[in-house]
């Protein structure tokens, strides 16, 4: 973002940089700082870029991610939208139906398609300003900060003593606004929690400050093993690119996808054949698969049926390169694998 005395100008070029070892697209909400007011240890290190995306998002992941869940509440908390201009690149998915439409019904001005001539740099002003903007960054070591910034916890913080309940008030039970036995959970970066509603054999959403009623997004069919059923769910994430719910099918031995779009109705098969129970996502994408049966942890390329192991897999037992019954995982950045090693009664 840059600006001047009369508008702020918001521009789109999702190019890649890296953020204290994480890697940080720019349609997160990178921006310009003073480097006076920039928390300290937000810093960008130079002279490094990651390689461009193999393949781009759709219009409706474009316009549900990055306009609706980010640059909306940008704008709200820094900005009057009557001073901003919206200048996108030239990705197709930017000019899309839904997304012009959404940008006008909410008063957002835009750079139009037509102004922003592809071998005319004189009419597209981001070019300009974004190499300006580059050699801030890369040249003089700029100091810079993105809208979803690093918590800095003390090492001596102290938290709440008391905890609150965010979703099943109203006991065990499978009405909306009960939950059975739940396993696992995602909490998505709106404090949207979805949850593997385990005995009522659906995955169940509850959004942030509504502990009254949640919403079934997948299965609720009843115990099943038909595309529209799940049958006793461990653990579910969401898989932000494709705005999907990625869910541990643990009795029917597979691991399912659905849509989060309205109106879908029933998932798809990503991985079967595999007695599955936790599940998580790194930040290049690869989805990780604890399996009980064979006592391992496997990485998978979505898409693929081809995976590499990468804990376990020498039989039960309780050596170091041994698990026994492996339930959940977490993946950091460094993409170490922690495994919740259930009957070693070890991590």
């Amino acid at each position: 973002m840059l600006s001047n005395n009369d508008f702020e100008l918001i521009m789109d070029n999702e190019k890649y940089f890296l953020l204290q070892d994480q890697s940080v697209p720019t349609n997160r909400g990178f921006y310009t700082s003073d480097k006076r007011t920039t928390a300290p240890q937000i810093k960008f290190k130079r002279i490094q870029k990651f390689e461009p995306k193999k393949q781009a998002i759709g219009q409706i992941t474009y316009l549900n991610q990055c306009i609706i869940a980010r640059l909306m509440p940008f704008i709200t908390s820094h900005h009057t939208k009557g001073k901003v201009l919206f200048w996108s690149d030239l990705a197709s998915s930017h000019y899309g139906h839904n997304v012009l439409q959404y940008l006008d019904q909410n008063d957002v001005q835009f750079g139009h398609k037509e102004f922003n001539l592809q071998n005319c740099p004189q009419a597209r002003p981001i070019e300009t300003l974004w190499s300006i903007l580059k050699n801030m960054v890369y040249d003089d070591g700029w100091e810079a900060k993105i809208i979803n910034q690093l918590l800095n916890i003390p090492v001596n913080a102290k938290w709440a003593q008391n905890g609150v309940t965010v979703a099943g008030v109203n006991g065990r039970g499978d009405a909306t606004n009960q939950l059975y036995n739940p396993d696992g959970l995602f909490v998505d970066d709106d404090q949207t929690v979805v949850i593997a509603d385990y005995e009522n054999h659906r995955i169940s959403q509850w959004k942030n400050g509504d502990t009254t009623n949640g919403q079934v997004v997948a299965g609720g069919k009843g115990a099943g093993n038909e595309l529209r059923q799940l049958n006793y769910p461990t653990d579910v994430l969401i898989d932000k690119e494709t705005d999907s719910l990625i869910i541990c099918d643990q009795r029917n031995e597979r691991v399912v996808r659905w849509s989060r779009l309205s109106g879908t109705t029933q998932g798809e098969i990503l991985i079967d054949n595999i007695a599955c129970f936790g599940l998580a996502m790194g930040d290049q994408r690869y989805l990780y698969v604890s399996d009980t049966g064979k006592d391992e942890v496997r990485r998978y390329q979505l898409g693929e049926k081809n995976s590499t192991l990468v804990a376990g897999g020498n039989g039960q037992g309780d050596g170091l390169n041994q698990l026994n019954w492996p339930v959940y995982l977490f993946v950091d950045r460094d993409h170490s694998v922690y495994v919740s090693d259930n009957y070693n009664h070890r991590v």
